[in-house]
């Protein structure tokens, strides 16, 4: 079984690579109607605006309100974050009529960087990493089921002796840098967008999404699934919303954009973590799946910042993101 599901695995990677498709074209498969998409350049599922664990690259300015695990005497002060993500589409097969439903395949992995308040070095920093089947059968709804993965890890910033120290020189045996959080999930999502239900064309973009992630214990192509330290917290799950508008019909000058999501996670209780963001995305480039907006944030809930996942946490800033 282990011999079938690596073979799978290898040859979801080495398809594409042997069939890409240039300039994004579509590919006819024989008297079906199918067609296929070698390494195509967008995706069928979105990436949500509002998820401070979405995967993709971001530099933001924070200032936070509260934070009571650190990093300093009263819990606030500011931070420099950078987020370092991609997103890598496989391939897709699409109806002859449709190129932008189907189904395709991805990965996607991010490394979240947070700064310490009291200097520019690293407080900590996770790895995030999924591999996803997408599905999209109408232009208003899509599907996706994600083999997901937290991996976390203290930086050179953090005071592991909780001595007052605000500076740590950085350790490089594991002690220092070892995993706190570690989660394997199974995550089922979907997007949905009403507006499309309809033929008419519409200037504004709706979206609702809902995500719902369960930890499975077993084993898989990419190794043993575990959670630590939370071992009997088994679901998170989290829904949003996103709102999108042009500034100008037939002239490709951005648009603006209103996002909020709420999530919660079992292992602490299903306390409520709200997360917003208002800002403009700018101009399309030839590039499908690429998007850069400029934001106005706002946080209040559990840290993003995994390995401090039992602390809450309160922020407002701006931020600078690329969706690749």
């Amino acid at each position: 079984m282990k011999k079938i599901i690596s073979f799978i695995f290898l040859s979801i990677i080495l398809f594409p690579l042997l069939a890409w498709t240039p300039a994004n074209e579509p590919i006819k498969l024989g008297n079906l109607p199918i067609t296929y998409i070698g390494l195509p350049d967008d995706y069928l599922y979105p990436t949500y605006l509002a998820d401070p664990l979405a995967v993709r690259s971001e530099l933001g300015y924070k200032k936070v309100s509260y934070f009571d695990a650190y990093p300093d005497e009263t819990g606030g002060g500011s931070r420099t974050d950078a987020n370092l993500g991609l997103r890598f589409n496989f391939f897709r097969f699409a109806p002859q009529n449709h190129p932008s439903r189907g189904i395709d395949a991805e990965l996607g992995f991010m490394t979240p960087i947070y700064m310490a308040a009291n200097g520019s070095d690293t407080l900590a920093f996770d790895g995030i990493y999924y591999m996803a089947i997408s599905i999209k059968p109408f232009d208003w709804i899509a599907f996706r089921a994600a083999r997901h993965h937290f991996s976390s890890h203290y930086g050179d910033e953090y005071d592991s002796d909780m001595d007052g120290s605000l500076y740590t020189d950085f350790d490089t045996s594991l002690n220092l840098n070892m995993a706190n959080l570690v989660r394997d999930d199974i995550v089922f999502s979907a997007a949905f967008y009403p507006l499309e239900m309809t033929k008419k064309e519409h200037r504004v973009s709706l979206m609702y999404y809902f995500d719902y992630s369960l930890m499975i214990y077993g084993e898989d192509v990419l190794t043993n699934r575990g959670t630590t330290p939370a071992k009997y917290a088994y679901v998170w799950y989290q829904f949003g919303s996103e709102i999108e508008f042009p500034l100008l019909k037939n002239h490709n000058l951005g648009s603006l954009f209103v996002a909020a999501q709420i999530s919660a996670w079992q292992m602490n209780g299903y306390a409520p973590n709200f997360s917003g963001q208002f800002g403009y995305i700018f101009p399309k480039t030839e590039q499908n799946g690429q998007r850069i907006r400029f934001s106005f944030i706002y946080y209040d809930g559990q840290t993003p910042l995994n390995n401090f996942i039992y602390c809450r946490e309160q922020y407002s800033g701006i931020i600078l993101t690329i969706d690749v």
